[in-house]
């Protein structure tokens, strides 16, 4: 027989509520903590992806989240009406100013101002090149030939455009302050002065002069960028866009992606990866789950005889359960909404303090951006352990009996034999007793306990791994580098890779320097293949393995472009070796090679 007794239960709920009112204390600070734990974690997980993503695309040069290389206007527009398409863009290619020696300055034309700041460009005075004579630099540039930041200034620009040189004083219209993580700086010209120098060339004629020139891939031709609705699969969706425009993609139209979207990167993360974060998530859980059910254990049993009481009376499991399932209900619309607002000012302070600590450049400026997902998965984590926490409490405040809740006192009963053996009492006997009155509430307390300390490790140690000095010393071989001004600034055409030998034998003789290596590279160099080496890569040609930035010709003529590196011996031991092995005194008789490949950002050798 069923009756509606629904409003007795919320009665005795709200007046149980009222007359403990410590135990709700501890109750909403607990799911405070939570809740401020959960979101705190998914701030500073969130915050570290766009801290690593913002560096990264620093490096890139670009937010765009794919581009096309190498095009024409015609494929450009082909391509950029793509429904999938949300925004784009594209820049030309004029050359590398050869008498900025510091610093890789890329000449090009921008007809897109609004995309500037997408390509982390913001004026900080004028406005984009209209004149002949006008020009944009960026503040890196106009340090190096000593110009003052201001509009009109004359800048002096020197460049190679299809075998001819250009020299040409310009005037600043503009500039904008320099990023020195990124790889180059973009000196942006008009549009009259491009159509001058076009003249009647025509994107064929770019292409034909590239083929033969190597060097000057991209001149004159079209770098487009896109962006997506989401950066999710973008290998996929920039292909999909080529094949729609009816290209082949990398046969006719290159294009690339931006890796440093970490949504586009987790694509392909191994099963390692995954298995650590979801370790890291399972710990974050467990300490949030036993945090709020010790406090709820306590809670219920404290108050056993109140339930045996409501049993006496009638009151059946159900009831008891959506009792205790209401009071956690509004504790928890107290405590959430406090603990997320909580981790999340937690967030915003953390995430700027842990970039100031894991990069070295103090002019990225990352803090944390406001994104849904932070407060929803906050609140729902929380929330699943509320309850999850309080279902075993409730089960056995709804299975006691009358009677065993009149009797319960959380320990058993010790035979006379036992209570003889204590005889002379201390307060550590007397610490141990208690907590051996119920060893599985004990062992809950120091679970929680040693899984907060082991989540305050983990997190320490996902910080302090973010270190700038490791980061280094797994991409240069000593604590600093000299060379010429090629060996950083990699501008066509120019080349001073020598080192003076009497600045080296000074910098070598100067006091702290314990050991000197040297290294020595010819690059940008067509190198000559015998007819077995010829035969494997023609093989790898056809099953589509093969790289042709610099086009196929030279594969078809018995030639690879690359550069060829020597080492002294103190440089070996730097070494990573993939496959095979190294044996230097056999590798120094001549005979043999090391042949070096490239995995994202890291330079590692192979045997």
């Amino acid at each position: 027989m069923k009756n509606n007794n629904r409003a007795a239960i919320r009665r005795l709920s709200a007046r149980s509520l009222k007359n403990n009112k410590i135990r709700n204390l501890f109750a909403v600070c607990a799911i405070i903590l939570t809740s401020m734990l959960f979101t705190a974690v998914f701030s500073l997980f969130s915050g570290i992806i766009q801290a690593g993503q913002e560096s990264t695309m620093h490096e890139v040069g670009t937010r765009f989240h794919a581009g096309l290389k190498d095009a024409d206007y015609k494929q450009y527009e082909k391509t950029a009406s793509d429904p999938s398409v949300k925004k784009s863009c594209y820049n030309i290619l004029l050359g590398f100013a050869e008498n900025i020696q510091k610093r890789q300055a890329e000449i090009r034309y921008m007809p897109f101002e609004e995309a500037l700041p997408d390509l982390f460009i913001t004026l900080l005075e004028g406005r984009l090149p209209e004149a002949e004579d006008e020009i944009v630099v960026d503040t890196i540039v106009m340090d190096e030939l000593n110009v003052p930041y201001a509009l009109g200034e004359k800048i002096p620009i020197q460049f190679q455009f299809m075998g001819e040189t250009y020299e040409k004083e310009f005037t600043v219209s503009g500039y904008y302050k320099g990023d020195p993580i990124s790889h180059a700086s973009e000196l942006f010209i008009s549009e009259p002065f491009w159509l001058g120098i076009k003249g009647s060339l025509t994107e064929e004629d770019f292409r034909a002069w590239n083929k033969e020139h190597p060097n000057d891939d991209g001149k004159g031709l079209l770098s487009v960028q896109f962006y997506f609705d989401r950066p999710s699969h973008l290998e996929e969706k920039v292909r999909t866009v080529i094949e729609n425009a009816g290209y082949v993609p990398e046969t006719e139209l290159d294009y690339g992606v931006n890796w440093a979207y970490m949504e586009n990167r987790l694509e392909s993360t191994d099963p390692f990866t995954y298995c650590m974060i979801a370790g890291v998530l399972a710990v974050i859980l467990v300490t949030g789950y036993l945090i709020i059910y010790n406090i709820f254990q306590i809670s219920i049993m404290s108050d056993i005889r109140f339930y045996g009481l409501l049993k006496t009376i009638g009151t059946t499991k159900r009831q008891l359960r959506r009792l205790i399932t209401r009071q956690v209900l509004i504790l928890s619309a107290c405590g959430i909404p406090i603990g997320l607002l909580c981790g999340y000012a937690a967030g915003m302070i953390g995430v700027p303090l842990m970039t100031r600590i894991t990069h070295s450049n103090e002019d990225l400026e990352i803090s944390l951006q406001f994104h849904p997902s932070i407060f929803l998965f906050g609140a729902a984590f929380s929330m699943l352990t509320v309850f999850f926490s309080c279902r075993k409490p409730g089960k056995i405040a709804g299975s006691v009996s009358p009677i065993e809740a009149v009797k319960y006192t959380q320990t058993k009963v010790k035979s006379a034999k036992n209570r003889r053996k204590r005889r002379h009492f201390s307060p550590f006997s007397m610490a141990m007793a208690n907590l051996g009155r119920n060893k599985k509430k004990t062992g809950i307390v120091i679970a929680a306990i040693s899984l907060s300390i082991i989540l305050l490790t983990l997190v320490m140690t996902g910080v302090g791994s973010f270190q700038i000095d490791q980061y280094l010393e797994a991409r240069i071989s000593g604590d600093f580098m000299i060379g010429g001004s090629s060996v950083f600034n990699r501008t066509p055409n120019v080349y001073n890779y020598e080192l003076d030998k009497k600045f080296a034998d000074y910098a070598r003789s100067q006091p702290g320097i314990e050991q000197a290596e040297e290294l020595w590279l010819a690059t940008g160099k067509f190198i000559k293949l015998d007819e077995i080496a010829k035969a494997g890569l023609l093989k790898l040609d056809q099953e589509g393995k093969l790289d042709h930035s610099f086009g196929r010709e030279p594969l078809k003529q018995g030639a690879i472009y690359g550069g060829v590196f020597g080492y002294t011996d103190g440089l070996f031991k730097n070494i990573s070796v993939l496959e095979g092995s190294l044996d230097v005194e056999k590798f120094q008789n001549g005979d043999y090679i090391l042949l070096k490949c490239f995995f994202g950002n890291d330079t590692l050798e192979r045997v």
